[in-house]
């Protein structure tokens, strides 16, 4: 939950499918729009409404009640969007109108209820494939459901193609937020699912290149396997490689000065790097500030004792499929990935440290052979 309220759309509209959700009121009942541009329209002016409240409340209280009203909003036209969906399942918006109560809901019972329309009426549908990359990391279970029925129903090549690499990237997100057997379930599905994309469907484009190219990346990422070369240059421009750490246990931790759980896990890492000094232990960072001097100010100020590749232009970051700041790499002595973590907080400070001291007894349990 976002505690810091500067404008509406900050504190509500986060884009993307990552929001977390919040307390969920029973919606109003609506009849459903005539069709999909007037229901636009209409939110488009109970939004903009709401934001002029918004922007001329001056106490914190005022602010809170209206960003209530818009998540109690969004709520309904999600619902109504759902509904004109249902009532018209031919019509050509109608995938989109659920694509936009996806945006909208709040509550996982509205996605879930959108995504059931999608399985009902559109699993079959060409343009299906699209939809389903767009839902590939929302965590509900309910979108597996839909990835997979598009991939034994749907008679379009491309369109089981894509949904096929979208289910890879859903069983992968979720092992993300598992922890333990069903981390590793999650992650060994998905693995099998990327062979089978790579082997029947190398060929069907995505926005980014192949599902072939994207599926071959994925699996070079994947926990249990050897992580590609990072090659770049610190703060200073020196030029240094992931490589050059071989031997040791790295801990390759994704952060950017803007991003309030990155900088404060940072009094962490210094203490993790003080306390592995002389063992075979690396903490490596890549920064994804745009702004150098920004990266330069926060390693100054917050007196970080390891190094960090900039990566401005974030080649590293698209390269190795960063979606959440911070993210942290577990790498064992040998270059394979053991584990990924995703966000700060003490509970993944704590996986982090157990982790990491495992890893290291292997390297030096291994140096004495």
């Amino acid at each position: 939950m976002r505690t810091v309220i500067c404008s509406l759309l900050a504190a509500v509209l986060v884009v993307g499918f990552g929001w977390a959700d919040e307390p969920a009121k029973p919606a109003q009942k609506d009849a459903p729009p005539a069709n999909l541009k007037s229901l636009t329209e209409e939110f488009q002016q109970a939004l903009s409404k709401l934001q002029k409240e918004f922007q001329a409340a001056q106490e914190i209280e005022a602010k809170t009640k209206i960003r209530d009203q818009a998540i109690e909003m969004l709520g309904k036209f999600a619902n109504r969007a759902i509904d004109y969906a249902e009532k018209n399942p031919k019509s050509e918006d109608a995938p989109q109108a659920l694509i936009m109560s996806l945006q909208w809901a709040r509550d996982e019972a509205t996605r879930d209820r959108a995504v059931l329309v999608l399985i009902k009426d559109h699993a079959e549908s060409k343009a299906i494939g699209q939809i389903c990359t767009m839902l590939a990391e929302l965590p509900n279970p309910v979108v597996e459901k839909l990835l997979r029925t598009v991939m034994e129903k749907n008679p379009d090549r491309n369109a089981q193609g894509l949904a096929t690499l979208a289910l890879a990237t859903h069983l992968q997100s979720r092992a993300e937020d598992a922890r333990g057997a069903e981390a590793e379930k999650l992650t060994k599905e998905a693995e099998k699912v990327l062979e089978v994309a790579l082997a029947k469907y190398a060929d069907v484009k995505t926005a980014d290149g192949t599902v072939g190219e994207e599926a071959k990346a994925a699996l070079s990422l994947a926990v249990g396997r050897e992580v590609p070369d990072i090659v770049g240059a610190d703060s200073e421009d020196k030029e240094f490689k992931l490589s050059d750490y071989r031997g040791k246990v790295v801990m390759l931790d994704f952060w950017a000065s803007w991003c309030g759980p990155c900088m404060a896990m940072v009094p962490h890492n210094r203490e993790l790097v003080t306390k592995m000094k002389g063992r075979p232990f690396a903490l490596i960072g890549v920064n994804a500030d745009q702004d150098k001097d920004a990266f330069k100010k926060a390693e100054s100020d917050k007196k970080m004792n390891y190094r960090s590749f900039y990566d401005g232009d974030g080649k590293i970051v698209g390269a190795w499929r960063i979606k959440a700041f911070p993210t942290m790499l577990l790498i064992d002595h040998k270059g394979v990935m053991r584990q990924k973590i995703v966000g700060g907080g003490p509970a993944n400070m704590k996986a982090l440290d157990e982790a990491i001291e495992k890893l290291v007894a292997e390297a030096e349990a291994d140096a004495k052979k």
